[in-house]
């Protein structure tokens, strides 16, 4: 993803190549989900200098990052959804992939409200009645 006046942010179709340069903002996690994003910049040739990348702690540091067009990001469609759909930040038309990841939650009192957790047991239930 990235916002929209990212120089990346109008093409119809990004090559390989095209994010190669990039700044690659990503989210410092311990998750599986670290794995699919060392995945992508492998397979987009991201990060090749050490300078090409920043490292952030929290999800919304990171959201005012690519705002701030500092670079771009990958993150779970659960997390971006709600600024994709608001029109706060634009997904990059890269090639069809599909990334998966396998994530566990343990529900606690504290989060159970916010909306990316709501986000994510609305996914894991479409996903689970697809299943079916």
């Amino acid at each position: 993803m990235s916002s929209f006046a990212h120089p990346l942010a109008n093409k119809k179709q990004l090559q390989l190549n095209d994010l190669s340069d990039e700044v690659f903002i990503e989210i410092d996690t311990l998750t599986h989900f670290k794995e699919e994003m060392e995945a992508f910049k492998r397979k987009y040739q991201m990060n090749t200098k050490k300078n090409n990348r920043i490292k952030i702690k929290g999800r919304e540091a990171l959201f005012k990052a690519v705002s701030a067009n500092l670079g771009v990001s990958l993150l779970p469609w659960f997390i971006v959804r709600d600024y994709v759909l608001e029109n706060k930040m634009k997904i990059l038309n890269i090639e069809k992939n599909t990334f998966t990841a396998n994530y566990s939650y343990y529900l606690n009192e504290i989060d159970h409200q916010k909306e990316y957790v709501i986000n994510f047991l609305e996914m894991i239930s479409l996903n689970a009645a697809t299943l079916n």
